[in-house]
């Protein structure tokens, strides 16, 4: 199975468009660690920058999406996706691993990240919000920040996204398909197969809560079931 992994578009529709086509082609699921649609005061918006037109492509995906909320997303960002995005933190089963995906502006620290995914016994833990990429293994979680899509920080200004395939994490850079970084297969916890998910608004990761957090959540969960045999925690 392959994910695709992508964070901090900020509005900009090529940024998802290049990373769609060129990287995440053939993928089963998409996440999506926040800051979607609003490019934030303190960022500057370039030739692609289109909300509306990202939103509706993320709408019209094929693959399914997963977003946890970022600090620029809103309300309104709400009220114009079709699937949940104000959830900070979203838990994903795939293939007995268990995934962790957070903005990461409440988790900022490498003990803050480590504490989190010690409680939530993360197999990988994804984050986003600096814009720079990182991958690397601090006891059994391989932590993945994929960078920005479209507003790097890094010193070299490349925008990245990251892909998940055969249990190998590659962060590529979305113009020229380099490979910035690599990470071999990760441990399989389970026997589990299959994929399931879920959104959720606390810490503890309350399996009572997960895909509640937006009105959409049960139309999304039914959608997402029926595309790619995912099914949400109960």
């Amino acid at each position: 199975m392959k994910i695709g992994i992508i964070s901090d578009t900020h509005g900009h529709e090529g940024a998802w468009t290049r990373a769609c086509e060129k990287f995440f082609t053939g993928a089963d699921l998409i996440l999506h660690a926040g800051d979607v649609a609003y490019h934030g005061p303190r960022n500057p918006m370039k030739a692609d920058y289109n909300p509306m037109g990202l939103i509706k492509r993320i709408n019209a995906s094929e693959i399914p999406v997963i977003i946890a909320k970022g600090n620029c997303d809103s309300d309104v960002d709400a009220s114009c996706l079709t699937l949940p995005v104000l959830s900070p933190y979203a838990y994903v089963v795939w293939e007995g691993r268990r995934i962790i995906v957070t903005h990461g502006d409440a988790v900022m620290t490498d003990a803050e990240k480590d504490e989190m995914a010690q409680h939530l016994r993360a197999d990988l833990f994804i984050s986003g919000h600096v814009h720079v990429t990182a991958l690397e293994k601090r006891g059994n979680t391989v932590f993945l920040n994929p960078g920005s899509a479209a507003l790097s920080k890094r010193p070299d200004g490349r925008n990245t996204v990251a892909v998940l395939e055969d249990g190998t994490i590659r962060i590529f850079d979305i113009d020229t398909g380099d490979v910035l970084a690599d990470r071999v297969p990760l441990t399989v916890l389970g026997k589990d197969g299959g994929m399931h998910g879920c959104n959720t608004d606390e810490f503890a990761g309350n399996r009572a809560a997960h895909l509640r957090s937006d009105a959409g959540a049960a139309q999304y969960e039914s959608a997402v079931g029926r595309a790619a045999g995912f099914s949400g925690c109960a």
